[in-house]
């Protein structure tokens, strides 16, 4: 439709310069890296919470303190100081119960959303590719096999062959800068395997555990959560926001 021609150019125009703002002014304040910053000081808040209940410190994820802006979970363990009140069976049972269902419990069910998640978004990023594909395919060869024929060819089928070979190779370019950057099929097998360790710590639990072994598979289940916000924080920060 050359009619359509010039409002679909401003079209372009103005999306092409809105997302370079947007990258411009995320890039200016690096917003990828806060994320990734403020995702870390989070993890350590819910670890420095349940880690209290039940008497666990919980660990700085780098041995480089500078690596951060400030250890926000240590500092708020200080100021709440230590819990009041002896560790009898009835509140070892209820705090370890509560600590156990914040890290291990909770997080495993979580993770395993997330994973079931990601799954689906990937599968439907190859599922778009395969499609698209097919349809470049598909247009291409009948194109091909009209002309070799002597058939006529309509102006419009020739124009939507056209479009195909743009939009087609535009959408594969998407596909590959999501998978690339976002990493959902990784990111799935990941967290399915945080998931299953989580699992295992909870399967060591008995009915009624000693403070000690509570302590022990919480401090496990810290380390876990520990190495995921790390990866993460080192994730954000090694990446680089391109320019679109």
């Amino acid at each position: 439709w050359p009619q359509v021609k010039y409002y679909a150019v401003w079209a372009e125009l103005i999306l092409g310069v809105s997302t370079l703002m947007i990258w411009s002014i995320a890039s200016d304040s690096r917003q990828h890296e806060m994320w990734g910053l403020e995702r870390y000081m989070a993890e350590q808040l819910r670890l420095a919470r349940a880690g209290w209940a039940v008497g666990v410190s919980a660990p700085n994820a780098f041995e480089d303190p500078s690596r951060v802006e400030s250890d926000v979970g240590r500092q708020v363990r200080q100021s709440a100081g230590l819990p009041i009140g002896p560790y009898d069976a009835e509140r070892a049972k209820a705090w370890g119960e509560w600590a156990m269902g914040e890290l291990v419990q909770g997080q495993s069910a979580y993770h395993r959303a997330i994973s079931t998640r990601d799954h689906r978004i990937a599968h439907r990023i190859h599922f778009v590719e395969d499609v698209s594909f097919l349809i470049l395919f598909i247009l291409f060869v009948a194109y091909i096999t009209l002309h070799i024929t002597h058939l006529h060819t309509a102006k419009w089928f020739s124009g939507l062959v056209a479009m195909t070979g743009v939009v087609v190779p535009a959408l594969a370019a998407a596909a590959v800068a999501l998978e690339a950057k976002l990493e959902f099929s990784e990111q799935s097998a990941r967290s399915t395997r945080i998931a299953a360790a989580l699992d295992v710590i909870a399967s060591r639990i008995q009915a009624r555990p000693t403070w000690e072994e509570l302590q022990l598979a919480v401090r496990q289940a810290m380390a876990i959560h520990i190495a995921d916000a790390r990866h993460w924080l080192e994730g954000a920060g090694r990446r680089r926001l391109l320019r679109p």
